[in-house]
């Protein structure tokens, strides 16, 4: 069909730490590098973008900054340190759900809005 946007397939393995997607179609898995290790975890994401595009982006977590950080590499600093909420769902804030494969935010500013909000 014509027009019609990809939808990446995700089959989840021993491997990936994460899979899912948002609202704007964005869906990716990820998992380690092969040459990831201790002093420099990098983690692969592979997937198709809000556009239907596929992608693979290379993260490495310690070079992560939160406040301004895409949001899969949000997803791959939470999946390496194991952050998790209640439910299964990982800390992101619904803001996060909007963001495109590229949009950058302050992550620690929505965080501290959403803590606000609840407290």
């Amino acid at each position: 069909m014509a027009g019609t946007l990809k939808v990446y397939n995700i089959f989840t393995d021993e491997e990936m730490m994460w899979t899912g997607g948002n609202g704007t179609r964005l869906s990716y898995y990820l998992k380690y590098a092969e040459d990831s290790t201790e002093d420099d975890p990098t983690i692969i994401a592979k997937g198709v973008d809000e556009n239907g595009d596929e992608f693979e982006k290379t993260t490495h977590i310690n070079e992560v900054n939160p406040e301004s950080a895409t949001v899969v590499e949000m997803r791959a600093l939470e999946a390496h340190m194991g952050v998790k909420k209640p439910g299964g769902f990982m800390f992101l804030s619904m803001e996060a759900g909007a963001m495109g494969l590229n949009d950058r935010t302050d992550f620690m500013d929505m965080f501290q809005k959403q803590i606000g909000e609840s407290g």
